[in-house]
């Protein structure tokens, strides 16, 4: 895993990737299996931080 990788990853998360890394992120799963893993753990880990924090967000307290 790279830092250019990670940023990628990033990326796609704060929803800014250019059309150019949405191509690389999909031949990059396709093609790079630990990639794949990273990628697929990030995007389950930040949706879970998005569940929580909304969750957080609806609370009385």
């Amino acid at each position: 895993m790279t830092s250019r990788h990670i940023t990628l990853i990033e990326d796609f998360l704060e929803d800014v990737s250019t059309e150019k890394d949405l191509r690389k992120i999909k031949k990059l799963i396709q093609e790079d299996s630990a990639f794949r893993e990273y990628f697929t753990d990030a995007f389950h880990f930040n949706r879970l931080l998005e569940i929580t924090h909304r969750k957080d967000s609806n609370s009385l307290l």
